[in-house]
């Protein structure tokens, strides 16, 4: 009988064995070291799988030469997420456009493949069958966390369906970058589907201060300044604007062209620390007439998301900034303290944001 050996005597079947051993020791120790960070990775593996077969689904369907029944509405926003109410605001999903709407199924049909699910696609009439039984959804879904499916269909029949991910892994720079390498035209989210000039993203110069830096934006801040990856929403860092003790406003902008008559709008997460200026982020003309801001954010507050949006009428260029404002405040020098810190800007054309990572 031949004995495969080699020369230290280990069989060849003794050598897989231990190569399997290894192999579920390094699982075991990557999942010890950083568990909630290999956790994020298997939830983006699955919002992969989902949207690239759920892509297939509408591309089968959509050019099998059936007929079709619907591939939904345009100027809708179609999400995940079951609702009881079909416009989905009992979710507090980020506002709209005017003219643009959000759709949701309930919670006993969303899930269903026969147009009355989440998609209102009736999968189920396709002739040749896609061997499901149920719609996949998004492994958190949830509005609070910005984790749940988007789908959107143009006039002319294009479509796009997107998620957010959220493991380092899978995102900007990351070993299995899907966001920014998916042919999709904003570089935060990872979108699939045959159209993705429905919603155009104005993204920001260095939106997600990958540099380490400021590059790309104006300082007008005083105090501690800067970027910092001490304290991060999902970019690598964020900036920050500390005890800036100025009567008034302090920013970083960016002047930004822009199409005239058209709604724009600012996005960002924004953290406070004892902060008792109002941070709040917005868009203004270049001589800061006009502004429109978001909400306020002060005191001391988890990663909270704003919006702003202003049409453009004449302007040709808008300027969106970041900001701990003081106007008003007692006197001069005496200005906002405490720490703001701001994540992951975008600038948006036609006023549909959906990148609320």
């Amino acid at each position: 009988m031949i004995s495969f050996k080699n020369k230290l005597g280990f069989s060849l079947l003794e050598m897989l064995i231990s190569i399997g051993i290894l192999a579920v020791l390094v699982s075991v120790a990557v999942m010890v070291i950083n568990p909630i960070e290999y956790l994020r990775q298997a939830r983006d593996s699955t919002r992969v799988s989902d949207l690239n077969n759920i892509n297939t689904y509408i591309s089968r369907y959509k050019y099998s030469g059936q007929r079709i029944d619907s591939l939904g509405n345009i100027n809708v926003v179609y999400v995940s997420i079951p609702s009881n109410l079909s416009d989905c605001s009992d979710l507090g999903l980020p506002a709209l456009a005017s003219g643009w709407a959000y759709k949701c199924a309930t919670e006993t049909d969303y899930k269903k493949i026969d147009g009355t699910g989440w998609l209102p696609i009736n999968l189920a009439a396709f002739s040749g069958g896609f061997g499901i039984s149920a719609l996949s959804v998004d492994p958190t879904n949830t509005a609070s966390d910005g984790l749940y499916y988007k789908y959107i269909i143009s006039a002319s029949g294009g479509f796009e369906i997107n998620a957010s991910m959220e493991s380092r892994k899978f995102n900007i720079g990351g070993k299995s970058d899907k966001v920014s390498t998916d042919g999709g035209d904003d570089p935060y989210i990872y979108e699939v589907g045959t159209n993705f000039d429905i919603f155009k993203y104005e993204v920001l110069t260095n939106a997600d201060f990958g540099a380490g830096s400021l590059s790309g934006w104006v300082n007008w801040a005083s105090g501690t300044t800067g970027t910092t990856n001490s304290l991060v929403h999902w970019a690598p860092n964020s900036a920050i604007i500390q005890n800036s003790n100025s009567y008034c406003n302090n920013y970083y902008a960016q002047d930004i062209a822009v199409s005239q008559n058209t709604d724009y709008t600012i996005g960002a997460w924004i953290k406070t620390v004892s902060e008792v200026g109002n941070s709040f982020i917005g868009i203004a003309d270049t001589s800061w007439g006009g502004w429109i801001g978001s909400s306020q954010v002060t005191g001391t507050n988890n990663w909270t998301y704003v919006t702003a949006t202003k049409n453009s009428g004449a302007l040709s260029t808008m300027r969106f900034f970041l900001s701990v404002g003081w106007c008003g405040g007692p006197s001069p020098g005496n200005g906002p303290s405490g720490t703001t810190y701001f994540a992951e800007p975008s600038a948006v054309r036609g006023s549909l944001l959906l990148n609320n990572k």
